[in-house]
């Protein structure tokens, strides 16, 4: 598992078939909080287990189309 810790605030998040997510807003229980991309105002949280690299990017195990629908059935709006 990659350490959320190390990931910086504004960061591109890139699902697996390499469409931006969004952006890194921060971790919070374990999860790392996207600002999303085409849903203003929108911040998902990603499970920490989905996050497979953390360098220069973050990328996702997941597509993004697999974490919106995720976060469409429990979605949390930005502050």
């Amino acid at each position: 598992m990659v350490d959320l810790t190390s990931i910086v605030e504004g960061t591109p998040v890139y699902g697996s078939r390499g469409g931006c997510l969004g952006y890194a807003a921060g971790v919070e229980d374990g999860e790392l909080l996207v600002d999303c991309i085409g849903y203003r105002g929108a911040r998902l949280r990603v499970p920490g287990e989905w996050v497979r690299d953390a360098e220069e990017v973050v990328r996702l195990s997941r597509t993004c189309n697999e974490v919106r629908s995720d976060w469409l059935s429990n979605p949390v709006l930005g502050r």
